[in-house]
């Protein structure tokens, strides 16, 4: 997990904030499919296949330099 920092890593500025907050699943994941399939079937392969972990995308931007970056959480 990825710390974010509580200042600026350019500036050393305190004025560094969040700008966007993005949740995403992470890709598609082969054994939870299979352990789907062996319990429902294709259904199961699908719903399986598909319940990955749950992410974030924290944007942040200094408002004192203006520089920006990107955190995956």
């Amino acid at each position: 997990m990825a710390r974010i920092p509580s200042k600026c890593p350019s500036c050393k500025s305190k004025n560094y904030r969040v700008v966007s907050k993005t949740k995403y699943r992470e890709g598609f994941s082969v054994g939870k499919a299979v352990v789907g399939t062996a319990l429902f079937g294709t259904p199961g392969t699908i719903i399986g296949g598909m319940s990955g972990k749950k992410k974030f995308i924290i944007k942040m931007r200094c408002k004192d330099c203006g520089y920006e970056e990107e955190y995956h959480v």
